[in-house]
């Protein structure tokens, strides 16, 4: 009986790992592209414009809440942390590369 319920907590690691890496996949294969939509043209330096620079900071909120929902995490989490754990880059640093492909 107990190899039985050792195998049925195997298959739900094995689920919960599956299901973990479809909403990575999902998030970088959806959100991120919307989040990054347009960035070429409206730029990344806009000092004298607060609220594009709000915005960004909203979208960057957005993505890290994300983040931290998928893998569970609470909001006091650093997002440095985050990102290093994950192996993914922060938001800002994509609009960059975005922008210099451009």
């Amino acid at each position: 009986m107990s190899g039985k319920c050792c195998n049925t907590m195997l298959v739900d690691d094995t689920l919960i790992e599956q299901a973990y890496a479809l909403h990575l996949r999902l998030l970088q294969a959806v959100l991120v592209p919307a989040l990054q939509y347009g960035c070429q043209v409206w730029g990344m330096h806009s000092p004298r414009v607060a609220a594009a620079n709000r915005a960004r900071l909203d979208l960057q909120r957005l993505y890290d809440y994300y983040l931290r929902t998928i893998c569970g995490l609470l909001p006091s989490t650093p997002h440095r942390m985050l990102f290093a754990e994950l192996g993914l880059l922060p938001l800002q640093l994509l609009w960059w590369q975005q922008t210099l492909r451009f």
